[in-house]
């Protein structure tokens, strides 16, 4: 009887110490939503997110790119069927990413300004000439 309440005693202390290390953690997602910049150059860059790890990316309501992404250390990589790029999340739940041809590679930041990525109302005409911004 001793032998087994013992081995019942480890088996819980082993199955605790792996949650505590955070191996039973899942990978942190940006909270979805939609992001929004300010004016940029005569731009609005905009991202909607969603909890499954998608997002599309939008310049001036325009939709120009759309993928997933995932956390790789500090940042988030954003494989879209454009570009790839990293966004880092700030403490403020803001993101910052950049897009050379808006911004001479400086940070373009995001601020939450929804939280329901299907309320977002898109634009649908000039999209290709929206697009090349992201390759030039």
């Amino acid at each position: 009887m001793k032998k087994i309440y013992r081995t019942g005693c480890c088996l819980l202390l082993a199955g605790a110490s792996v949650l505590a290390s955070g191996c039973g953690e899942s990978e942190k997602l940006i909270p979805n939503g939609i992001y929004e910049s300010e004016k940029i150059h005569g731009y609005t860059v905009q991202m909607t997110i969603e909890d499954d790890g998608q997002f599309v990316e939008y310049i001036d309501n325009r939709p120009v790119q759309s993928g997933s992404y995932t956390k790789e250390e500090e940042t988030y990589v954003f494989e879209g069927d454009q570009t790839t790029f990293e966004v880092t999340l700030t403490e403020e739940e803001t993101l910052e990413f950049s897009i050379p041809s808006i911004d001479n590679s400086n940070a373009i930041i995001l601020e939450k300004t929804g939280n329901d990525p299907d309320a977002f109302e898109e634009e649908t005409q000039g999209i290709s000439n929206y697009r090349t911004l992201l390759t030039e």
